[in-house]
């Protein structure tokens, strides 16, 4: 009997508590935990790992880079003051370019003189587009620091793999002194496409791990204004049929969001 009493008291006790907790004119009914959206914008560098390789035999690309964008959208909740959930939609641009020089040996067909060794500068340029979607979890270190980690799985949308030769010695002289033009057919401009088209046995899935640490800054009781440095870690290949051939990327971030519903520990703060 004296049992059921104190568990009655601790009962009313607890009732009593959270009614004036509820009742509390500094935390409104309304407050719980925090929900935001935003907008995401990042721009940055891809950079190759491995080897890449086009309709070409003995043609092999390394430490491709290229100028590269991200953007996109996130859905945000806060599990507690520091830490929180939530989804981002990309778009990310993920291509890469590359280069190397050779000396090869040709006939011009101006020349009498046979094989002549000339220097050609083969480019390789792809453009790869993705689709992502990364779940993430984030902490909020300080007020206005945040480290977050997301696994992004991406669909490939479009590819292109652009192929070109570029002759760089447009004269030579031969060893009686003679200076010739070299002239090459299906050589326009110095320039010869040898593949233009869509990158063929690209993988249609990427995994890959988004890192990042940040700051916010509060420019209003919803909005916050953002920048993040997101470093991009690929498990996929890009290429099964490829030497190792992955594509990393770093960015800089900048994130405008908006609560659609305050928490608790921020009705205390406004």
């Amino acid at each position: 009997m004296r049992l059921l009493l104190i568990l009655f008291l601790i009962g009313l006790t607890a009732n009593s508590i959270h009614a004036q907790k509820a009742s509390n004119p500094l935390v409104p009914a309304d407050y719980g935990n925090r929900q935001e959206i935003g907008v995401l914008l990042g721009l940055g560098q891809n950079f190759q790992s491995g080897s890449s390789y086009v309709d070409c035999e003995g043609c092999i690309f390394e430490d491709g880079t290229k100028f590269g964008i991200t953007f996109g959208a996130y859905y945000g909740y806060y599990l507690n003051e520091s830490i929180s959930l939530g989804i981002m939609g990309l778009y990310d641009d993920l291509g890469v370019s590359s280069s190397y020089v050779e000396i090869e040996s040709v006939t011009p067909i101006n020349s009498n003189n046979g094989e002549i060794p000339v220097s050609f500068r083969h480019n390789s340029e792809i453009s790869l587009g993705y689709i992502s979607a990364a779940p993430y979890v984030k902490w909020d270190v300080f007020d206005f620091f945040s480290l977050q980690a997301a696994p992004s799985v991406s669909f490939n949308t479009s590819s292109n793999l652009k192929h070109e030769k570029v002759l760089l010695d447009r004269t030579v002289t031969l060893q009686n002194g003679e200076i010739v033009q070299i002239e090459l057919r299906d050589y326009e401009n110095y320039i010869a496409t040898l593949q233009d088209g869509e990158y063929e046995g690209i993988n249609s899935i990427r995994f890959s791990l988004l890192a990042s640490a940040g700051f916010d800054i509060h420019i209003s009781k919803r909005a916050d204004l953002g920048a993040s440095f997101m470093y991009s870690i690929p498990f996929s290949l890009v290429d099964e049929n490829s030497d190792d051939f992955k594509i990393s990327s770093w960015r800089i971030m900048l994130k405008f969001s908006y609560a659609l519903t305050l928490s608790n520990w921020e009705a205390k703060k406004f």
